[in-house]
């Protein structure tokens, strides 16, 4: 793990109890709470975005993980700068690596996720969570100085950092797009 990574360690209680492919989802039975909780697929902890991807594949971009779909390379060991064809693109942006037969078996996760802990205007804090086999396996913040555009604590993981910068660019241009108006207003 790396500088910013917290291990986390989570009850057998939580393994899901339904996985719905069809829409990329898993759900959780929380008996404590009577809750159902759903957690997103994430991206591919072994996938090196390159650029946005301009192919409308994913009916809803703003809502993959890495706040839009991205061409990428594969840097799963053996597997460096492969080009993935435009199903295992699809599920390298999904996430949920553990179907991937590039996947190593030596590995500390399966997927990663981002989400925006802190948007202080010129200061932004991201939080990241590496998951393996569904439950979280480590997780950590990096911070971001917009003002200076620079990262004031990146990952040390390339791949990891690729990824944070991708959200970021994402979750920035979001930021600052206007909401459209409503027809009704």
């Amino acid at each position: 793990m790396g500088q910013n990574e917290v291990p986390l360690q989570v009850p057998v209680s939580k393994r899901p109890t339904e996985i719905d492919r069809s829409s990329s989802r898993i759900e959780y039975w929380q008996p404590s709470a009577h809750l159902r909780t759903i957690a997103f697929i994430m991206a591919c902890p072994f996938f090196m975005p390159t650029s946005k991807s301009d192919t409308a594949f994913f009916l809803h971009p703003a809502r993959l993980p890495l706040g839009t779909g991205w061409n990428g390379l594969c840097s799963a060991p053996g597997h460096e700068n492969c080009q993935p064809d435009m199903e295992e693109l699809r599920r390298c942006n999904l996430g949920y690596a553990a179907s991937c037969s590039r996947l190593p078996a030596d590995r500390t996760s399966d997927a990663i996720r981002f989400s925006v802990a802190r948007d202080g205007g010129s200061h932004l804090s991201l939080w990241f969570v590496h998951e393996r086999d569904h439950r979280p396996a480590g997780h950590g913040t990096l911070e971001y100085d917009v003002s200076l555009a620079t990262w004031t604590s990146p990952h040390a993981d390339a791949r990891v950092q690729k990824m944070a910068e991708c959200y970021l660019q994402s979750y920035l241009q979001r930021r600052t797009q206007p909401v459209p108006s409503s027809p009704n207003s």
